[in-house]
């Protein structure tokens, strides 16, 4: 009898370590991200001879349904799923005058996307934001005589179709969302997510159209990050366009002067209360910083439109290894689904943890190239590949500003991995083959010439095309 006491004791004492454990890890979250699917309509004679896509078009709309089956293999369990927008291809926005057939065209996409997602994904919460490429014109937000049709047309669409999305369905989301296209929900008692719009702040779009909107949406963003930091929360800040340079090295931000000013000194004086921020819109990945520079820059040294420092793997302005900064941001750009800009398709997973910092990301790239071969959906699966996780191929321990500031160091000291990290964001696999490849998209993409590789010492000695043609120059084992 006694010796099944102790039996017993034992097993209650193991059921509350289980508990204790199941407890700690039950706000874990795992998302999977999606961006600029530039879904296609569907064209019969074109997917029978490039079912899953070509490069330097958009996504036809077997390589999205791809994409989502590849989700589902790869990762059991989603809890969240986050699109970071540009819905629709790059066909499909108004150019000077209204055309019914091309609104019905992006409305007709857009339905048919969310009711994949939807079939997809029927228990996990999807949240939505607005690309340049999802609005009646490119690059613009709707005006003040559109924007109650055009938004309707969404909050149905990415709100209330979706039954697990029914939880945002709120007074003040549907006021937000109407207004322009901005939404927040708590997804844990740790972590907020905050879906922002920044088509209006986008300088290559018009900040006359609707300036009210704009600066409500900050208004509303900066009481959102008040109420984390009274109430302990981590915000995940979901943006399309982030602030930073726009395509290339303009020299210029990509949002207009008085909004992200403002946007800047929210961000800075919650830094502590910001889980990362996502965004899309460049189709190329990259982890970067962001620091408040507490010292005048060098002579020489060239100084951007806004006071702060950024770091990428191809563009900084100064060494982040100075102690004269105070960390603030961790952006995360998500490679895009579309091959538009010459990258294989992607998607990325992420984890989460309790209290809503990002522990790892996991990249999945589909070899399109080799994915010409495949006839059916099921056949395209074998072409996806897992490309590098955070925790591996970047060696970083979280995504947390701090670890950025030691994988930035390395990108920095280690040339080879400087370039193994740019053909990886590429979505390719760092081989020889790719290296012409992956450089050729930075340079129409982001305008990085030769003479900036060369200073970078990805070919510190030799000529630029001597260096690329040289195959011991990349041996990435």
């Amino acid at each position: 009898y006694m010796g099944y006491i102790r039996i017993m004791r034992k097993m209650i004492h193991l059921f509350g370590i289980l508990a204790l454990l199941v407890g700690l890890n039950a706000h874990k979250l795992t998302a999977a991200i999606i961006t600029d699917v530039h879904q296609m309509i569907e064209d019969p004679l074109r997917d029978a001879g490039h079912m899953f896509g070509v490069f330097r078009d958009d996504s036809p709309p077997a390589l999205v349904k791809s994409a989502i089956a590849k989700i589902k293999e790869a990762v059991p369990y989603i809890d969240i799923v986050l699109m970071l927008g540009d819905t629709v291809d790059h066909y499909s926005n108004l150019k000077d005058k209204y055309v019914r057939a091309v609104v019905d065209r992006r409305e007709s996409i857009t339905k048919s996307f969310t009711h994949t997602m939807t079939q997809s994904f029927p228990e996990a919460m999807i949240f939505y934001i607005f690309g340049n490429n999802d609005g009646l014109y490119k690059n613009l937000v709707p005006t003040k005589a559109d924007k109650t049709k055009y938004y309707q047309f969404y909050y149905e669409n990415f709100i209330l179709k979706h039954a697990p999305n029914n939880v945002l369905d709120t007074v003040e989301n549907m006021q937000t969302f109407l207004d322009g296209g901005y939404y927040y929900h708590d997804v844990t008692p740790y972590m907020r997510v905050i879906a922002m719009n920044t088509l209006y702040y986008y300088r290559k779009g018009r900040d006359d159209i609707d300036p009210e909107s704009a600066r409500r949406q900050l208004i509303w963003f900066e009481k959102k990050m008040e109420e984390c930091d009274l109430e302990g929360k981590k915000a995940l800040i979901l943006q399309h366009i982030s602030f930073e340079l726009d395509y290339g090295d303009k020299s210029s931000p990509s949002w207009n002067k008085e909004y992200l000013d403002k946007y800047q000194e929210i961000v800075k004086k919650y830094k502590d209360c910001i889980s990362a921020v996502l965004v899309g819109h460049v189709h190329l990945g990259s982890q970067r910083i962001h620091a408040i520079r507490h010292i005048p820059l060098e002579e020489g040294v060239k100084k951007y439109p806004f006071d702060d420092l950024i770091v990428d793997g191809y563009h900084k302005v100064q060494n982040i290894l100075e102690e004269d900064y105070t960390l603030y941001q961790n952006l995360l750009a998500m490679r895009s689904l579309s091959p538009y800009d010459g990258t294989n398709p992607g998607f990325t997973v992420m984890k989460f943890q309790k209290r809503g910092t990002p522990k790892k990301m996991i990249d999945y790239s589909m070899d399109l190239e080799k994915a010409k071969l495949a006839t059916s959906i099921q056949e395209s699966l074998a072409y996806w590949t897992k490309l590098y996780s955070s925790d591996k191929e970047l060696n970083m321990s979280d995504l947390s500003p701090e670890e950025l500031k030691t994988l930035h160091g390395r990108l920095l000291k280690h040339p080879k991995f400087l370039l193994k990290y740019l053909i990886l964001m590429a979505g390719f696999k760092p081989k020889y083959k790719n290296v012409k490849i992956a450089l050729a998209i930075y340079k129409k993409e982001r305008g990085i010439t030769k003479k900036q590789m060369e200073i970078a010492k990805i070919c510190p000695e030799k000529g630029f095309q001597t260096c690329i043609n040289s195959r011991s120059q990349f041996d990435f084992s």
